[in-house]
């Protein structure tokens, strides 16, 4: 009898011990959950990333052992473009990034025609910027540099010498005078929570609800629940954005808060919870 009893809890021991190493799979949730898609994974080590204005391109930097690529992905095709030396970027629109750290601009309609055109770099007080302004198609501002100005030439924009970074600009706004300009907001999140942010076509809208601790997607006319990403704390959801397709939204978990039994699962990646009605 005790040798049964032995032999049991022995036993038990071992199948416990076997489930840990196994990483408990059979006692925690799955990854991915079925509602949720892996765009980027976890081995390519997402450290940043912006989704582009519409949805369809996503600027990311991947590191792995301590090589760091920024890459362009189009989601729709899983085609992605390497960006170089562009380590710090924003979007100017839907089609074009600027790229900060390499006074330059990449320009991708789709992902078969990709350009990276250089920047002329010249100073506020070494040019005749009055010239340059009447000259240029487009002229952007930027929200967080105030002595900062971008210029696109309207007729040849694939030209390096004409596309102007002007740094060391004194009193945009006089400088401005006179001239439209389009303003370039600074980093901003996508999406408070209780804020409804409504798909492309109009059919659904997210938000992260404060009450039940995730990012949900409801149907927008019945104003019902579809589907659901939980967290202990809304602080370790990162919102990307919408899809182009409508058919998801793209976010990133970060490790400030407590996120289940297995953080890792979900870490240094870019996920889309997708639409399922």
């Amino acid at each position: 009898m005790q040798t049964g009893q032995f032999s049991f809890t022995r036993l038990s021991i071992l199948m416990f011990l076997f489930l840990i190493g196994s990483g408990c799979r059979t006692l925690g949730p799955s990854f991915p959950p079925a509602n949720v898609e892996v765009i980027v994974p976890e081995n390519e080590g997402v450290s940043s990333w912006l989704l582009s204005p519409k949805g369809d391109k996503i600027a990311y930097r991947s590191r792995v052992d301590n090589t760091s690529t920024i890459f362009l992905l189009f989601p729709a095709t899983q085609q992605k473009y390497d960006l170089g030396r562009c380590s710090i970027f924003t979007w100017l629109n839907n089609a074009t990034l600027y790229c900060l750290s390499e006074a330059s601009i990449i320009v991708s309609r789709d992902a078969d025609n990709v350009v990276t055109v250089p920047l002329k770099v010249v100073k506020a007080s070494e040019v005749d910027l009055a010239r340059l302004l009447q000259e240029a198609g487009t002229i952007y501002r930027f929200e967080s540099e105030n002595n900062i100005l971008l210029l696109r030439d309207g007729i040849d924009w694939l030209k390096p010498n004409k596309n102007y970074l002007v740094e060391g600009v004194e009193n945009v706004d006089a400088v401005l005078q006179g001239h439209t300009s389009i303003t370039i907001p600074g980093a901003q999140p996508v999406g408070f929570p209780e804020e409804q942010v409504y798909s492309p076509d109009g059919r659904y809208y997210y938000n992260l609800n404060i009450n039940q601790y995730g990012l949900i997607i409801y149907d927008a006319t019945k104003d019902s629940k579809l589907t659901e990403f939980a967290q202990e704390n809304l602080e370790s959801i990162i919102l990307g954005g919408w899809a182009a397709d409508s058919s998801g939204v793209y976010f990133e978990v970060v490790s400030n808060a407590r996120i289940g039994l297995f953080p890792s699962h979900y870490l240094n990646q870019i996920l889309k919870l997708k639409v399922q009605e």
